[in-house]
Formats: C-alpha cells, structure tokens, sequence
C-alpha cells in the first residue's frame, strides 16, 4: 500500500530494538529506519554497541535510514537533553552521515521539561557549529590530498 502512495514508512528505534534484519524483506521496499540518536546510547550503547559504534550503525543502515531524531543521552535525566551535553558521539554520527549522504531531516526532540528555551536554541547552534566544523575538516583534509597528489 505505502509503495502504491509512493510513500515511505519510517520505523522508529527505541533501545531494545533487535536489529535491521526486517528491513531486507522485498516486502519492506517501502520501509526505512527513524534513527533515535539518543536511544540507541541508552543502557550503555546496547542498541548501537553489535556495531562498535554510533558511525558504523549509520553506515550500515545506508539508504534505509530516512529520518533522526536528534538529542543526547546522559547521566541525571537520561534521555531528551540538549545536543552536545551527554553521551552521543556526534563527530563519529555526522562523519558517517555525511559518509553515506544522508538527505533527509534531523529533527530536535528535546523534553521541554528539562530542556529551556534557550536551550534549544543552544543545541541548534552547537549542532549547526558540529556540522560547520566537520565540513571545514573536510574541506582541509581534501586540500591536503589534493596537494600531496600534486607532488
């Protein structure tokens, strides 16, 4: 039915997910990952550690994965908290999102109970910043190779 709207139905991750195994299925051509960044470090990384890490789990979900929801995970109030203040490894995430060309949205989801206002604002700056950063290393690395094949 999905594909004859041409639409794509996205499964959110939670922590005690099991795997992508379903997502090989013909019948699930028109099903795709909603990749909960902070779930997946919940419990010590369970759901991301059979990977070894955040960036080989987005690597492996490759073009499957079609939409985040973005926060971080830490000590104290667990889950839903500003970007950039727990747990999350966001160099190792926007690396291998930029890896495999990601597309499509990263959305906030923050708990408004504990986080302000302003605290959002703060962790769409700080990812923003995450993100400006990232493409100047890029931008650096690539000119370094440039050079050295020059020679």
């Amino acid at each position: 039915m999905a594909g004859e709207a041409g639409v794509v139905i996205a499964i959110e991750t939670l922590k005690d997910f099991e795997g992508f195994d379903w997502l090989e299925s013909p019948q699930r051509a028109h099903l795709g990952v909603n990749l909960d960044v902070g779930h997946m470090y919940l419990d010590g990384g369970a759901a991301y550690r059979p990977y070894g890490t955040i960036g080989r789990l987005v690597r492996s979900l490759g073009e499957t994965l079609v939409h985040m929801h973005v926060h971080d995970c830490g000590p104290g109030r667990f889950d839903h908290i500003e970007v950039g203040t727990g747990w999350v490894d966001y160099d190792d995430l926007l690396r291998s999102l930029d890896e495999i060309k990601y597309q499509g949205a990263m959305v906030l989801e923050l708990n408004p109970d504990v986080v302000s206002p302003e605290g959002i604002r703060r962790s769409q700056r700080w990812l923003k910043n995450k993100m400006w950063e990232q493409d100047r290393e890029d931008d650096k690395r690539n000119r370094i190779s440039s050079q050295l094949q020059d020679h």
